[in-house]
């Protein structure tokens, strides 16, 4: 058995480091029956699941998500946890199966002083990802590094001058840099390399094409049109139905998580809709999406107001009008005004 421990507060990094050991671990010896995957961590769930033989040939996996045992000030387990609990603990560590694979997951820094975190440090692979400090105007070569590498990983190359750019744009925030790069190499493509210049006409192109969204839940006809024509000029009418497509699936996907939270409430006599506070409901939508919290929480602000149907089939005409295009039976600017002309309705 080799048991993974993976710590700290740079959460993208961990969450590479989790995709890349699954990809190792989940091979042919760990069938689905055999994947365990813990949202929260708790010490009921670890001891027993930790005890359990794997069904039929091969490997179990256990990935314990939260698992906050680690860090005093955040864990409510340490303070609760009894004797026996560790005792139960201590002994799965030094008992390891040799068909048992385990990754526990803490989004904080790892305490070394507490008993628990001594104890696993003991018998576990320990990774560490602290997050970097970033300052804006000034140069840090380990983010340098960070923006070459994810530009590699995305097939294409950056300049040094775009990624001081992005960096100011950023915060130094490594998950907002891994989405924007892997942006810019898409609508990048046949070519290869992000320049300053191409950075800043996506980000002005990003600015305006998020304006068109908000107006266009809002249902603001006269603003979207406006916008629309500005766009027009500088950018392929595909690229903001493509855009659109993307948007309009991450709607339909927070409204139906809202929905499916929304109904597990208990229902009281003489309440006809009972719903979760919107902070509440945003970490739990963000955490099926990994995604921050902060960002599904604007979301679902600006969702307040908008059904699900209506989104479900506003998706439905703009498949129909993109294949229109693609047929030839419309001209593109022709089609996607007629489409926002359908759902101002």
């Amino acid at each position: 058995m080799t048991i993974s421990l993976i710590g700290g507060d740079e959460s993208y990094l961990i969450k590479k480091k989790v995709t890349d050991l699954k990809a190792t671990l989940l091979n042919n010896n760990v069938s689905s029956l055999n994947y365990l995957y813990f949202a929260e961590t708790n010490v009921k769930d670890f001891i027993e699941n930790t005890q359990s033989l794997p069904l039929g040939l091969g490997n179990r996996l256990l990935v314990f998500n939260n698992c906050n045992w680690f860090t005093k000030a955040k864990s409510k387990e340490n303070t609760k946890m009894s004797d026996l609990a560790l005792k139960e603990i201590e002994f799965i560590l030094k008992n390891q199966s040799a068909y048992l694979q385990i990754i526990l997951v803490s989004y904080y820094k790892l305490d070394n002083g507490l008993k628990l975190t001594k104890l696993f440090k003991e018998h576990c692979q320990i990774y560490e990802y602290e997050s970097i400090k970033y300052y804006r105007d000034s140069f840090n070569p380990k983010l340098l590094e960070f923006c070459q590498n994810e530009a590699r990983l995305a097939h294409c190359s950056i300049d040094d001058k775009a990624i001081n750019y992005l960096l100011d744009m950023t915060n130094g925030n490594m998950w907002l840099i891994h989405q924007e790069i892997n942006k810019l190499a898409t609508n990048l493509l046949p070519n290869k390399h992000i320049s300053l210049a191409y950075l800043k006409s996506e980000i002005d192109f990003q600015s305006d094409i998020f304006a068109l969204a908000e107006n266009f839940l809002a249902k603001q006809t006269l603003t979207v049109f406006t916008i629309l024509h500005n766009l027009q000029a500088n950018t392929p009418i595909l690229q903001i139905i493509a855009f659109f497509q993307t948007m309009i699936s991450k709607w339909i996907k927070l409204k139906v998580l809202e929905e499916y939270y929304n109904s597990k409430l208990p229902m009281r006599p003489g309440i006809i809709k009972r719903e979760l506070p919107l902070k509440d409901l945003s970490t739990k939508i963000a955490k099926d999406l990994e995604s921050n919290p902060f960002v599904i929480e604007k979301d679902l602000k600006r969702l307040i107001q908008v059904k699900l149907e209506f989104l479900i089939n506003c998706q439905e005409k703009l498949i129909i009008y993109e294949n229109k295009i693609k047929s030839g039976q419309l001209l593109d600017k022709q089609a996607i005004e007629l489409f926002f002309l359908e759902c101002a309705k």
